[in-house]
Order: structure tokens, then sequence, then C-alpha cells
């Protein structure tokens, strides 16, 4: 009965603690031995593992050790009765990531191309990480199709017109509208557009 108490009792299982690897070859050694696999091409495991050690010694990152921290976590988890984790250390970085996300799928606002309200609208999107839109920005780069008439769902492209200006052509209703060929952005066409129509 007394093995069978203390089978039961679980240890307590304290917070691991993290350090900062220190590199195990010198540098300069290091540095021979990668100009020597570099040169026949070869990438072994354990340089690799070297300069990452490096890295992180040289930039005082600190290190835990995983089996500790998800026997700490999971015990927390029970403790909380909660269905998962997640690692506070983490948490900022899944913020950022989060918004950027967001931010980056909203949709370009469409450019306004004639006085009557003629939209170009961005290509719809393809998907990509999360789920998520890969939008065009302002700052995306024009190129010989650039998106969709908004009121006849035509495809734009991008034309050479004249030795100033290029015109963007709807391939449906053959709405036509000049910009300087300077325009190389979205949000170029979009300021020499505003700029014609004052």
């Amino acid at each position: 009965m007394v093995g069978l108490k203390k089978w039961q009792q679980k240890p307590d299982i304290s917070y691991p603690a993290a350090d900062v690897p220190s590199c195990l070859v010198e540098p300069q050694k290091q540095r021979l031995y990668e100009e020597v696999a570099q040169s026949l091409g070869f990438a072994p495991t354990e340089l690799t593992r070297n300069q990452l050690l490096e890295f992180f010694e040289k930039e005082g990152i600190e290190l835990y050790n995983y089996v500790q921290m998800s026997a700490w976590f999971t015990e927390k988890r029970k403790q909380a009765k909660a269905n998962h984790w997640c690692w506070r250390f983490l948490r900022e970085k899944l913020i950022k990531v989060m918004i950027a996300e967001i931010e980056r799928s909203v949709p370009l606002t469409p450019i306004q191309l004639t006085p009557e309200g003629d939209l170009l609208r961005e290509y719809p999107s393809g998907m990509v990480a999360f789920g998520s839109a890969n939008h065009t920005r302002d700052d995306s780069n024009l190129s010989s199709c650039v998106g969709v008439h908004e009121f006849c769902n035509g495809w734009m492209d991008r034309k050479r017109v004249t030795k100033t200006h290029d015109a963007i052509v709807c391939r449906r209703c053959c709405l036509r509208v000049l910009f300087p060929k300077e325009a190389k952005t979205y949000g170029d066409l979009r300021q020499a557009i505003v700029f014609q129509r004052v």
C-alpha cells in the first residue's frame, strides 16, 4: 500500500530553467570546417547544430528543454482543467502574426478610374497560410493584367499606347483610361489618376 501511495503522488513539476547554450567548437576552427564543407558541397548536421549554438550564444538566446516544458505545461493544463495550453512567451509573437494576417486579408481599395465612377478592383485572390487571401496592396507592382472592371466584371490590361502614357483597357466593355507610363505600382496609378481628374 505504501508503494501504491508513493506511485500515486505526483512529483511537483517546477518551471523549467532556460540557459544560453555555449558553442561546442571555437569559432575559428568552425569557420575552417565550414569552408571545407562548403567547398565540397557538404552540409553535415553537426555543423548546422554548431552554427545554431554559436548564434544562440552570440545573441544571448535562452533555450528550454522541450520535454521539461511540455511536462510543465501539461501539468498546468490539468490543474486548470483546460483542453490545451499556450506558452505565454509566444503570445506576443502570435499576436503580431495574427495582426499581420488580418492586415494582409484586407482587399485593395478599388481605384476610381473615371469621374463617372468606373472602378478597378483587384483580381480574385489566391488562398495562402491560415486560410486567408493574399491581396494586392498599393505598393504591389502593376503587371500587364491589372485587375477587374468593377461593373462589367471584365479583365483589365495595361497597354503601351503613346511615348508618355500607358492605358488600362477593359477586355469586356473596352473602357480605356490613360495614365503616365512612370506609374509602377497600384499606389502610383491611384495618385496619377487622381491628379488627372484635378
